[in-house]
């Protein structure tokens, strides 16, 4: 609304001081579900899981997500190795799963990567690469900085995770290429399903969920009919599928004079 002209500083800020000390829009075990919810729908269309793949990283997200929104808040202490912790446990309980039957049944990499997809850097990149944009380039720094350092614990923790399950069983599976069984046909439910469980899972207002399936949709086929035709530029793909994003965001922001959030 400030940004628009439809409101004052002082009343942006007043309404930004509500906003903050309201209480959240759904409790700490809904957002566990929610969180569990999206890393079985990320499973096939992020990271190439199966079917039988989809429930194990229901499982293991709902372990993650306990630690998120019920661990973390009862201990500031713990909220600081959250990170290094977490990828830990889902690395360790992954490669445990995806060892069975000698790696023949489940996906290890899929399993580790959706459970983990939630807690990605990817909103602080954003905001640094925004922020570098408009030249701003201390906070964008900052930002960018912050995100390298946050992206290797993360690969820390999922390197420490899957080297203590194969100190223990030596038979672990190490492989981290999955082939999927699920028809792309059937990944197009699974964006919607994964934008709206995330948007909920971050308090989100229920009347901006379609648009945000419409966004999140779009940006989804556009990178995957392109990736299917420039099938070793994935950067190309990912800069057309932002392209769409950023597009549709803006129009819906001009048109309607508010903001996509």
């Amino acid at each position: 609304g400030v940004v628009h002209d439809r409101l004052g500083v002082e009343d942006g800020c007043r309404i930004l001081n509500d906003i903050i000390s309201r209480k959240p829009k759904f409790n700490k075990w809904v957002c566990t579900f929610y969180y569990a919810f999206c890393s079985a729908c990320v499973c096939t269309w992020g990271f190439g899981g199966s079917w039988i793949d989809i429930p194990i990283s229901f499982g293991v997200g709902a372990v993650i997500g306990f630690f998120q929104f019920v661990v973390c808040p009862m201990n500031t202490l713990y909220s600081s190795v959250f990170e290094v912790s977490s990828s830990i446990v889902a690395s360790f309980i992954a490669r445990a799963i995806g060892s069975i039957n000698g790696g023949n049944t489940f996906c290890y990499a899929s399993i580790v990567q959706s459970s983990l997809a939630l807690i990605l850097p990817g909103y602080i990149i954003l905001c640094g690469s925004l922020e570098l944009q408009s030249r701003n380039l201390v906070a964008g720094s900052v930002r960018m900085f912050y995100a390298f350092i946050y992206s290797l614990m993360l690969s820390f923790g999922i390197t420490l995770g899957a080297a203590l399950y194969g100190w223990i069983d030596h038979n672990a599976t190490s492989n981290t290429i999955c082939t999927s069984n699920v028809s792309p046909w059937f990944r197009f439910l699974f964006v919607p399903g994964f934008t709206v469980g995330i948007a909920l899972c971050n308090q989100a207002s229920w009347k901006q969920l379609p648009m945000m399936v419409l966004v999140s949709g779009g940006g989804y086929v556009v990178t995957y009919f392109s990736s299917l035709h420039f099938k070793d530029v994935t950067e190309l793909n990912a800069t057309l599928g932002c392209f769409i994003i950023g597009l549709i965001a803006n129009v819906y922001s001009r048109v309607h004079k508010r903001l996509l959030k």
